[in-house]
């Protein structure tokens, strides 16, 4: 998959214009990391970058705070569990590698 590919995927399945945000430059950081030696980034890794998409998303989340506010509630920590079970999930789907 060319990297321009790549990114569209990592942008559309890692929800990367949703709060958290990730920058461009952060979405190809990740893609450099998974080129492979022809230039290219290799179906199987895209998941690992998602993955790692959700990772810093979950970080992003992690110093906020359950708050209310005139009888409403937000609950940051929904926010934080949706992105850890976003990462699990593409994480789960990364090939198995026996060594």
């Amino acid at each position: 998959m060319t990297t321009t590919e790549a990114k569209a995927y990592i942008e559309l399945y890692g929800a990367t214009s949703t709060p958290p945000e990730l920058s461009s430059s952060e979405i190809n950081q990740l893609i450099t990391a998974c080129i492979d030696e022809n230039g290219e980034v290799p179906d199987d890794m895209l998941n690992q970058c998602v993955a790692d998409v959700w990772l810093i998303k979950t970080g992003r989340v992690t110093d906020h705070h359950d708050v209310t506010v005139n009888g409403r509630t937000f609950q940051a920590s929904q926010v934080k569990a949706h992105c850890e079970e976003r990462e699990r999930f593409f994480r789960r789907r990364l090939p198995v590698r026996v060594s």
